[in-house]
């Protein structure tokens, strides 16, 4: 991975400044500063395909997850139910190299509730 600009760091947890929490139904350490947390197991795991680039390693996978358990911080949960209140929750998105956060609410489907 060092070729693509990658480097291994085996304590992310300190280098990230982030806080390792005990998960409840898989071994994966949490990270106790994210308000929401998906606990997960593997379900499907698949080899790149087709023509690839000989300059890049073929060293990635596309992993397909169950969610087996989900935590949210009451904060940012609607009050006695199981939703999100996405008013509260502002999520950071990774998409193609580049992070972005959530807009305006841009209105509802007819499926919404409120």
């Amino acid at each position: 991975m060092q070729q693509i600009g990658y480097r291994f760091n085996p304590c992310k947890f300190e280098a990230g400044g982030f806080t390792p929490q005990p998960s409840a139904k898989v071994r994966a350490l949490r990270i106790a500063e994210c308000p929401i947390q998906f606990e997960a197991q593997v379900t499907a795991v698949h080899e790149p395909a087709g023509e690839w680039p000989e300059r890049f390693p073929t060293s990635y996978q596309i992993i397909e997850t169950q969610a087996v358990c989900v935590h949210a911080d009451r904060d940012i949960v609607i009050p006695n139910s199981h939703h999100i209140d996405t008013g509260k929750w502002n999520p950071l998105l990774y998409v193609f190299r580049h992070y972005f956060g959530t807009g305006a609410d841009l209105g509802r489907t007819f499926k919404a509730e409120h």
